[in-house]
Formats: structure tokens, sequence, C-alpha cells
């Protein structure tokens, strides 16, 4: 499923889920004593405190309820009980406090309580909804490419369309091998040009700040329309001082002027302007308009705290797209709920350290939210570069990223590389479809940025669309959508396995013979209708489970295409609905195909769903942070990290009642996973307890890390037959990166042993 569709957890405990050992919610007469409370959050404290990612200290996150006021006399009060030197609230829209559900504030600790004492002792009390470290985040670090001063530049005169600035050095927008590249790796801009130039289109840079006086720039600076330069006033009330074009988060008073080059280069490529120097540059969005959004530092550092308050500002005045040329190797709860309320694009660096995404996230780019887009890096000759970050699932397309001619903070030229530099051509090729199809909504803008690139010589399949960034093709005119799947089918192989069965279609109702961008496949045990025609008994296709169809790139049209799943044996016979829709590379949505499907019942002796019944446990030990959670289309199912994330340095398990295996010869386990677990030094572990020679004893059955959406796993456990035995899922992780951990649903244990030899389902 392409990346920028994924869903996400819900991260929100079930208010009758049990636990071992839960977080405790430990309740103080009064008065308050923060001391008492700290001794009694000590072991969790201590847990946080080891190797910690890099915070700012004596910083602390707090979400608090949306109906909180700061001056208000329950938060005074909260504020007053843990001792904080300073707090405030970070700024943002009603509507948006509305999405999100609460409101944010960054409170300063004394010196008499740490970071990881706080933020357990404010887990325990229970009156915010999150507690976090201000975790520290950098800007994808620059890939030079040459000395500062000028590109070397032979007598160029620009191709028939082009302006006058267009130099012969920006092969990144118009190669005819005269860099000595591949001719036509280029984002096509010349093309593009024709069609839109990005007027009327706000893109906010959350970066180091731009150079507010460079000349080639300075004219598409947006400009606060109810702000007067210089005057030390706020004139529209918003809480900024001369916010005239955008904010500085770093040094309040200033304005946002760039002290580092990164977010010049990047708005290089994006809004120099065109025509006005024939010794300058252009860039490819060439009328839009780019707020500065300064929250990182000289050195390249920002935190959580500041691109939150970044993020909202943007969304206060309009911004379209928002570049985010930077990253965290730590998932943050906060920052994921606050981009996925933004209602801008998020256009993302997938980041400079040679990794692949799928097993090392980096966020944002990494956040499976339907708006954001993941860029990666090419050169000259359509290859990635060999710094670029990659994954298959993770990011989503490619754009040029080395030796691209960019401006330094002091005016002068050099070229540069980088993912961000690739990410600022796609955040730039998404102004200018939003100023061609100014009414067009996120998942659309995403997917013609993604898919209507140019296929990728070699290594394609490293990223989702397997293509690099073509912003002429991005602007075509269809409004016509695809055929629906044909020959949709799907048929029992056994108790546990379902065929599904489809013809390819072509675009264009399938009169075409262009391929579709993807295909995406549901289920459900209810009837799967369109998202907006959703009535009592169906679900809508969103909220449905994916399928894996595991499909090629660019299938043709009209090719047979089966792909076999497994749904898990149970005791029951179980009616499915399954639904496949195609869309095309401008986001038009085929009608559904629709299919039912009756799966016969299995010999199964243990079968858990995760669904409490009130007043019956089911016997299962949650420890740590193990819970029980509502997720879209299932139900509720078990994961490791309810709030978003795993942690560092942990060991928890989710183990099972005592299963009776005894009088049988064979059994398998069955289990449906989810997961994204740092792959070599973090794993969730599927162990079995059973009879050792010293009495019961554990063993590993299988490790799971890396990356999967919901998939049916299958262990044989016949060596433990003749015995009582109990499963346990022990997350273990190490003391560096974190990533967002394993959902467990349907667990069963089937056998093929003759039904008057079975025990009865526990």
């Amino acid at each position: 499923m392409p990346t920028h569709l994924r869903a996400r957890v819900e991260a929100k405990t079930e208010p009758n889920a049990s636990s071992a050992q839960p977080t405790e919610s430990l309740a103080f007469s009064a008065p308050f004593d923060l001391d008492a409370l700290k001794e009694a959050t000590r072991s969790r404290a201590v847990a946080l405190g080891k190797d910690m990612a890099p915070h700012r200290a004596r910083q602390v996150l707090i979400k608090l309820p949306p109906e909180t006021d700061f001056n208000g006399q329950d938060t005074r009060q909260l504020f007053t009980d843990f001792g904080f030197a300073s707090s405030r609230e970070l700024r943002m829209t009603e509507e948006m406090t509305s999405r999100l559900g609460g409101r944010y504030y960054l409170a300063e600790l004394t010196s008499k309580t740490s970071v990881p004492e706080a933020v357990a002792a404010l887990e325990a009390d229970g009156r915010c909804l999150t507690a976090e470290p201000n975790f520290i985040v950098t800007q994808d670090q620059v890939v030079i490419d040459s000395a500062p001063g000028k590109p070397s530049e032979d007598q160029y005169e620009p191709p028939a369309g082009a302006p006058i600035d267009l130099r012969r050095s920006q092969w990144n927008l118009h190669n005819e091998g005269q860099t000595g590249g591949v001719v036509g790796a280029h984002v096509n801009a010349i093309d593009a040009w024709a069609e839109s130039k990005g007027t009327g289109v706000v893109i906010a840079l959350m970066d180091t700040g731009i150079d507010l006086e460079n000349p080639d720039l300075r004219p598409n600076l947006w400009v606060n329309p109810g702000e007067i330069a210089g005057d030390g006033i706020d004139n529209d009330g918003n809480g900024y001082i001369d916010d005239v074009h955008g904010i500085n988060l770093v040094e309040r008073t200033a304005p946002p002027d760039d002290d580092n080059d990164h977010g010049t280069y990047n708005a290089s490529v994006i809004g120099a302007v065109e025509g006005n120097d024939e010794n300058g540059l252009v860039g490819l969005a060439p009328e839009a308009k780019m707020i500065s959004i300064k929250f990182m530092e000289s050195s390249g550092r920002g935190d959580i705290a500041a691109a939150i308050e970044g993020i909202s500002y943007a969304e206060a005045q309009g911004a379209r797209i928002v570049l985010n040329g930077w990253m965290s190797r730590t998932q943050n709860q906060s920052l994921f709920e606050v981009i996925e309320a933004s209602s801008a694009l998020h256009v993302c660096s997938a980041g400079n350290d040679g990794y692949d995404n799928d097993l090392r996230p980096a966020h944002p780019a990494s956040f499976p939210l339907p708006n954001v887009v993941a860029v990666a890096a090419t050169d000259h000759h359509d290859d990635f570069t060999r710094f670029t970050n990659r994954g298959a699932v993770s990011v989503d397309v490619a754009a040029p990223g080395r030796k691209v001619p960019v401006y330094n903070r002091d005016g002068a030229l050099s070229n540069q590389g980088g993912a961000s530099i690739a990410a600022a051509h796609v955040a730039a090729a998404g102004a200018l479809v939003v100023s061609k199809f100014p009414d067009i909504c996120n998942e659309q803008l995403a997917t013609r940025l993604i898919y209507n690139g140019d296929p990728m010589p070699e290594d394609a399949d490293r990223i989702v669309s397997g293509k690099r960034l073509n912003a002429a093709a991005a602007l075509r005119d269809d409004d016509m959508p695809p055929a629906a799947p044909g020959g949709f089918s799907v048929e029992p192989e056994d108790g546990n396995t379902l065929r599904l069965n489809f013809q390819t279609v072509s675009d264009n109702g399938g009169m075409s013979k262009e391929p579709v961008a993807f295909y995406e496949a549901r289920i459900s045990s209810r009837p799967i209708v369109p998202d907006d025609q959703v009535e009592e008994g169906a679900v809508g296709f969103s909220q449905a489970t994916p399928v894996p169809l595991g499909l090629e790139q660019d299938m043709l049209p009209g090719k047979e295409v089966t792909s076999r799943f497994a749904v898990g044996p149970s005791g029951n016979v179980r009616n499915f609905h399954l639904a496949i829709r195609a869309t095309d590379k401008v986001g038009n949505q085929s009608e559904l195909s629709t299919a039912e499907v009756s799966v016969p019942s299995s010999r199964v002796i243990y079968e858990e769903g995760f669904e409490l019944k009130e007043g019956q446990p089911d016997g299962w030990t949650l420890e740590g942070e193990w819970a029980r959670v509502p997720f879209s289309g299932r139900g509720t199912i078990m994961t490791d990290s309810p709030d978003g994330d795993y942690k560092n340095d942990y060991e928890a398990s989710l183990i099972s009642p005592k299963i009776d295996l005894r009088n049988l010869t064979n059994a398998e386990l069955h289990f449906d996973a989810r997961y994204t677990i740092e792959p070599k030094h973090d794993a969730c572990v599927v162990e079995i307890e059973h009879d050792g020679w010293f009495g019961k004893k554990w063993s590993k059955l299988t490790k799971l890390d890396g990356f999967s959406e919901w998939q049916n796993i299958k262990l044989d456990l016949s060596r433990y037959t003749g015995q009582e035995v109990r499963l346990r899922f022990r997350m273990d992780t190490d003391r560096d990166r974190v990533a967002y951990g394993i959902q467990l649903d349907h667990l069963s244990i089937s056998t093929k042993d003759p039904s008057e030899q079975a025990n009865p389902p526990g």
C-alpha cells in the first residue's frame, strides 16, 4: 500500500484495558507532595533516563485537555504542584486545537527535578494527556559538492520558453546533458512553466531561516498583510511582533533570517524569481510565496516544541505546503499528531545517512500519514545519490539532490546536495499543481507528485513509486477515473488461506493503455462501501483492513493477478467481505469491485481476539506498556506501544494463560501482526513456555523486526504438544533508536489431529 495512504494505529488505551503492571495514576491527598510522587515513580524515571535521546535540558512538553486555560486555576495548580520554573503555551488556532484534542505547553524545570523524573511523575499524576522530553531535531545535513563561489558557467543561451536566468548548471530544471549527465534526467521545468508557475500558493519552509535580503528571493517572500514592519508592535494580535515574512523561534525578537545557509539553499530551489538577473537563478515555483519559519539554530539544531509551534504558525497563515528539510530518529507522538492535524501537505527529506528508512525510520519523513511525502535524492545521471536514504515502503519519490546550484546566505552561488534539496523540488512542484488545481486535496496532490514522474533506470524498487519527479507530468489534465478492477473474486483454499483474483485495468475508464498508479484491496467482516456512503452495518473502504497484494510497479492493463494471503484459522465459519479499487496517477479512484467469501471452520484448540468481555478477564498478563487499544476496522488489538513508540533499553512481555496441548500430536500458532521495529537492534521475540529438564523453560519460536503491514504469521508448535504451555510476546529494545512497535490481533492455535483427540477451544 502506498506510504502516503497508510493508516496509523489509534493510540488511545481502552478505558477497560487491564494490565498486570499498568502505568500508575497515583492520588495524593493535599497538600500535593512532589517528592513523594517522584519516589513512587523512581523506577519509571530510571528506565526513561537510560540513554534518553538528545533533548533540551530541563524542558518537558505537556499536552493538556482542550478546555484548559493557561491562566486557569487547574492549569496554574498543576504547574505550581510540579514547581515549574516557567511555562508557556504553544500557540495554535482553536480549530487545530480541536483537531488535536488538546493544548501543548512547554515547561521549564528547576534543578531539583530531572526530565525523566518530571515525565514519570506527570504520567502518574494523571492530569495531563501526555508528557514528553523536548527532543532535539537536526537539519538534513548538507552534502557539499563545490566550494562557495559561482558554479562554472560557459556561455549559455536558455532554450525557447525559458527565462533568462535559467543557468547552464541548473540541470535539475532542464537537462540536455550540458553538465555531463543524462538528457532528460530533470524535473521538466520548462514544460511545467507553460502550465503553472505557482502563483498564489504559500509554502512554509521549516528550516534555519531564509536570506531576507537576497534580491532573487526577496520578491517571493510571503508578506503578512496584518503586520507593519519595524514598529515593534504585534499589529495582528497573533502573539508575534513584526512577523512580516515569518517567525524566528530561536531568537524571538529577531526576523527569521538565515544564519546557517540551509534554509536559503532550499528557498533558492523553490522561489528564486524569474527574469530579473541573467547571472542569477530561477526557482521551480518562481511565483510562489515562501514563509520563513526559523526554528533551527545556526548549528542546524532545533527541537520538537519549536517544530510544533512553527507548523501551527504555518497552519494559521494558510500555508498549503510545508517543507521539512530536517529529521529525528526518535518518533515523537506530539509531532506526529500535529502534522496529522495540519491541513497542509508536508514534503519531507528522507535523510542523508545512506540508510533504508524501512528499517531505520527517519521522522517526520517516515510518519505513515496521508499528508506526508518522503523524498530521496538523485544526480544528473538519474541515479540515486550515494548518501540518500531510501525505502521501498517508506520513501515515496525521488528528485534532484546533487550538485544543484543554490544561493548561500551571503548571496554567493555554490553547488549543494542533499535529500532536503530534493524535497524542495517536490514542494515547489506541489505549488505548481495547487496553483493550477486550487481545490485539490492532499491525497490527490501527493499522488500527482509521487506517481507522475519518470521511471528510475536502476533500483526503482528502492522507493514506493520507482520514479523521479516530473513537474510537467504532475500538471496534466485528467478528470476521468480508471475502470474498476475486473474479474474480482475471492476463494478459500482452506480455513486459513484466501486466493484473490482480479484483472489489471487502464486509466480513463479503460479507454487508454496507460497503467494506473496503484491498487488497494481491503477485507472486513462487514460489507465494504465507499467512504462517503457508509451506513449502519457497513464499513468505509479506508477503515477496512488492507490486504497485501505485492504487485509490481506500473502493471500494464489486462494482466491476470492472483494473490494469496492468510486470515488465520478459527473454530467458527467466517464470512468476509473484500473490495478492491484502482487509483490513477492524478488521484482519481475507480469504483469498488467487491466480493464475499465464506471461510470454513478449522480445528482450533485456542482462540483469542483480545476483545475483553465485561467481568470476564481473559487471563493474559500485560507488563510495562502493553495495552489494549482500539484500531479502525478491527475492534480492539494488543500493542506494546499505545502512546506511539516503544521505549529505549526496555523489556516487557505479553503473556498468555496456560494453553492445553495435551492429547495432541500436531499444533500450529497463528496470529495477525503489524510492526515497525528497528532491525538487528530491537525485536519482539515470540516465545513458548514448555517442559524442560528441570521444570518449565522459555524457548524462542521466532523474532519479529523490520517493517510489516498486517499479515498473518504461522509457527509450528508440534514439538511442544503433549503438555501445557504459555505464549509470550517479549519486546526487547536497546539504548539507541525507537520505532512504532508491534500490534497483535486474532491469535489461534489449530491442529490437524482428529476431533476426538483435540481439546475443546480454551
